[in-house]
């Protein structure tokens, strides 16, 4: 039977493998999100929420991904910003964000 959560296995180390190869793009998608300062963001495949995590606080953003295990550890990075979800059938409606990242 095929592993239903792929990233299972390697959710406790992608922030260590991706963060030196990802710093240099999320500091540019912060400082773009804060020069156009929209109220709602929604960033796809949020993974460990490490990209929401650099967002201001006061700004309403929010995450979804496929990985259980991805979210877990989410959860203790940004707790209550992150669902469980297909981002091709989303639960947001579609004019729910001013922003979609990825």
């Amino acid at each position: 039977m095929p592993e239903k959560d792929f990233y299972r296995r390697i959710a406790p180390f992608y922030d260590m493998l991706l963060t030196p190869l990802t710093k240099k793009l999320r500091g540019a998608v912060v400082r773009w999100i804060r020069e156009t300062q929209p109220q709602y963001v929604l960033d796809l495949c949020c993974g460990t929420g490490q990209q929401l995590a650099l967002l201001p606080e006061e700004m309403k953003a929010f995450g979804i991904d496929l990985s259980p295990a991805m979210l877990n550890r989410a959860k203790e990075v940004i707790p209550g910003k992150c669902v469980l979800g297909d981002v091709t059938l989303t639960p947001f409606a579609d004019t729910s964000f001013d922003v979609i990242i990825s």
